[in-house]
This record gives structure tokens, sequence and C-alpha cells, in this order.
């Protein structure tokens, strides 16, 4: 997706969560579930405020993505499963999450963006 101010980035009813603040990026994002299966990761410049959606596909969604965002491979997304979990099973950064003690692990998140935004 090209970069795009973070009030066009709605997605249905989707609401993002905080969860990381770095001196150049605020990164949110929100995890899919049974309504809403597909994942979303959004870094925003700190200085522009430019955003920028990648979606990370449900194993089992027909493909019926919006239009202009970064999509990840199968691959990736599979990979997404093993970086968001929940303690004590996942280690790595504390997020705020209204399901329970949920952890990313924010490198290889990083490295997740980094493959898929190229």
């Amino acid at each position: 997706m090209t970069d795009a101010p973070l009030s066009k980035l709605r997605y249905v009813n989707e609401t993002f969560r905080v969860i990381e603040l770095t001196s150049n990026a605020v990164y949110v994002g929100r995890i899919g579930d049974g309504a809403l299966p597909d994942s979303t990761l959004v870094p925003i410049d700190r200085d522009t405020l430019e955003a920028t959606m990648v979606l990370i596909p449900a194993p089992f969604d027909g493909g019926q993505w919006p239009p202009n965002r970064y999509i990840a491979t199968f691959e990736d997304s599979t990979l997404f499963a093993t970086l968001v979990g929940f303690a004590p099973e996942m280690t790595g950064t504390e997020v705020a999450s209204w399901i329970g003690d949920v952890r990313v692990d924010i490198d290889e998140i990083y490295q997740l963006f980094a493959r898929v935004i190229g």
C-alpha cells in the first residue's frame, strides 16, 4: 500500500491497538478473530504521520482483501502466528489487549515488515 494518513486505514469495524512506540514510529495492529480473521500491522511515521498497512491473511480466508494494502505471503502469515501469543508460552513485548496477556516478538515483526514491504 502506498503510505496514507491513518484515517484512511479503517478496515470494516477494525480497532487498532498500540503495540510498540519507537523514536521514529508508532506500531499498531489488530490480531484476527472469528469475525475478522485477517490480522493487520501498521507502522506510523511519527514525523509525517504516514501509515503503511500490512495485511496478514488468515489461512482459511477466501482472499477478498481491501485494496491498496501490502499482503503478506502464506509463509509470512504462517510465521506471524508464532510471533504473537499468550504468556507464559510466548515471550516478548507485552501489549495492551482485551483478550489477555498477549506478547509480541517485536524483532521478528520488524523483519516481517521488511520482507512484506520491501
